[in-house]
């Protein structure tokens, strides 16, 4: 699993970890003006622009993947919309990113760029942007919450835009992680507001994009479920009335996709039966994920193999369901304002941990959220959680990396199954101190009616 090609990254990654480490001690509580202006946003999103550029001019990425995605631009930008699907050779993707291709195979054709490296900048620019939009908002949302004249909140734009995992996903392997973690995360902190419409549309739009934000999905039927109770509890309509706006909303938008790429199909249901299809066609107990089932070795096994005498299927039901759960009773259990972001967390990262099938790269897609919920709980806990996902997240990535580049196979490594053991204990760490917080409320308000 070494590649001497990942040693200034490793190094990077483990400067990363340190110096993360150390600004959240030295800077936290201090009081001092720091420089806070504009200008220093964009001198930030510069620097993590032009690191993401240089990496993306490398041609070390999954050439398999990068071709589909070219096979995807040309075909959606040569037969349009409602020819594509019945024309390109092979996709499992949701229609959700295909009118950014389209723009990026016009590009391409139009500005005859036939270079590799510009090809694989055109192809991995969408998805940066994303990420430094990410950025820019968590910085947005830090000067609400910290110190407007301290570093905090440039603090945890840097810890986003130059996060190893998030690099090493976007630049160097060119996926899409990025985008789906901008969606997920602008529709939580949309939910956080109480904007209940935007949050809808958005979190429709992320699923449009890629499958895994279904993984989310009892969350927000959970709030739809709660709002209606509430409603017949108090007679009044109002956050109903904006749960029907953002369901219609969202009925329309996937409706919309649904006939612009429908085709020639008489089948109206295509496109629900294209997720249960990419759902459905990955067989293995993990796919690559430093999870349960790698800790006992299964990375590429068939869920058929058994753990104490268990299938990994049966696991991952049983997992799956105690999960759900779970953040069910978080959200029961909760009453403060962050109740659904972290259930949201809580839920991703056990169903990353203990659902099987799970992809390497599905962990990258939290990582914006969870430092949301850093932010917003100004909890060293939470840092350290956060920061154990990265180390997760860069290593299974770049253990992928590594397989791609020199075409061995790094699955079951010892390294995997120790990090999938770190995964394993993060996961639990996260529920617990979830539910003690829950504890700790309730003990709070028994003193207070003493009082």
């Amino acid at each position: 699993m070494f590649d001497h090609r990942m040693i200034p990254y490793y190094l990077w990654f483990g400067g990363y970890i340190a110096i993360a480490v150390l600004a959240w001690l030295l800077l936290r509580k201090t009081r001092k003006p720091f420089l806070q202006s504009t200008t220093s946003l964009w001198l930030l999103l510069g620097a993590a622009f032009i690191v993401n550029v240089t990496l993306a001019v490398s041609n070390r990425c999954n050439d398999v993947d990068m071709r589909w995605f070219q096979i995807w631009a040309q075909d959606v930008y040569k037969f349009g919309f409602s020819g594509f699907y019945e024309n390109t050779q092979w996709v499992d993707y949701p229609p959700g990113y295909l009118p950014v291709l389209y723009v990026v195979g016009m590009l391409e054709n139009v500005l005859h760029i036939t270079d590799g490296h510009l090809v694989n900048v055109l192809y991995k620019l969408p998805v940066i942007l994303c990420d430094l939009a990410g950025g820019a908002l968590i910085y947005k949302i830090a000067k609400k919450k910290y110190d407007s004249s301290g570093a905090m909140p440039l603090y945890f734009t840097a810890l986003y835009v130059f996060c190893p995992a998030l690099l090493a996903d976007t630049a160097l392997w060119g996926q899409l992680d990025g985008v789906s973690a901008l969606l997920i995360f602008i529709s939580l902190y949309a939910l956080y507001e109480k904007k209940i419409v935007f949050s809808a549309f958005i979190y429709t739009l992320s699923f449009l994009v890629k499958p895994q934000s279904l993984l989310l999905m009892p969350i927000y039927l959970f709030f739809i479920g709660e709002q209606i109770y509430i409603a017949s509890k108090t007679k009044s309509l109002k956050e109903l009335k904006s749960v029907g706006i953002g369901l219609g909303l969202s009925l329309l938008l996937f409706t919309m996709y649904t006939a612009a790429f429908k085709g020639g199909r008489t089948d109206w249901f295509w496109l629900p039966k294209l997720y249960l299809s990419t759902m459905t066609s990955y067989g293995a107990a993990s796919m690559g994920a430093m999870n349960f089932y790698g800790m006992f070795g299964l990375m590429g096994y068939s869920t058929e193999a058994k753990i104490f005498g268990i299938t990994a299927g049966n696991w991952s039901v049983m997992f799956i369901s105690t999960s759900m759960v779970l953040s069910c009773m978080l959200l029961v259990l909760r009453k403060d304002k962050e109740r659904y972001l972290s259930a949201a967390v809580l839920l991703y990262v056990l169903l990353f941990t203990f659902a099987g099938s799970m992809h390497e790269r599905y962990l990258v897609t939290l990582l914006l959220s969870v430092l949301l919920l850093v932010l917003l709980k100004k909890s060293s806990v939470h840092l350290a959680l956060f920061l154990s996902c990265v180390s997760v997240a860069f290593i299974c990535v770049s253990r992928a990396l590594v397989s791609f580049w020199l075409n061995v196979n790094t699955d079951n490594h010892i390294i995997s199954i120790i990090f999938s053991a770190v995964m394993v204990l993060t996961a639990l760490s996260f529920c617990v101190i979830e539910f003690a917080e829950c504890f700790r409320a309730k003990k709070q308000l028994e003193c207070n009616e003493i009082k």
